[in-house]
């Protein structure tokens, strides 16, 4: 959060807006509807919420428009417990993307990849098909 008085950033905990999530932190000047946006669809009572606030940052940014301040694939870092964190590659349209950039042709990674729409994960696959070697190159 910004200090306006100092002049600086100051770090502040993320808060619980909905007693499904437990806590979660949402930046920018979209961080409001985003936010209403998933507090009215886990307003009813259910399941542990999993994916669903990737669901619903993708349902605002698929539309955005260039003009918008929003838009492109979603970045995404998974944090577990004891602060283990693990990037993941998000399925954006036909593209696979890794922090918001798609892949190129022959980039290959381990990393796990989310499709936000239908919430499935490719656990440890290659995301992009292995080139085979080129001839006389040792592995």
């Amino acid at each position: 959060m910004f200090d306006p008085k100092q002049k600086e950033f100051h770090a502040r905990e993320a808060r619980s807006f909905c007693d499904r999530l437990g806590k979660a932190a949402f930046i920018g000047d979209w961080a409001k509807r985003v936010r209403a946006s998933l507090a009215r669809q886990l307003a009813a009572p259910g399941p542990t919420v999993y994916l669903e606030p990737l669901t619903t940052l993708g349902e605002f940014l698929r539309p955005a428009q260039p003009e918008d301040s929003i838009g492109g694939a979603p970045q995404l870092i998974r944090v577990t417990q004891h602060m283990n964190t693990r990037p993941l590659c998000v399925k954006w349209g036909d593209e696979d993307t890794l922090f918001g950039r798609p892949l190129f042709d022959y980039e290959n990674t381990d990393y796990w990849a989310v499709e936000p729409f239908t919430r499935q994960i490719s656990h440890g696959q290659k995301v992009r098909p292995s080139h085979p070697p080129r001839k006389g190159r040792r592995h």
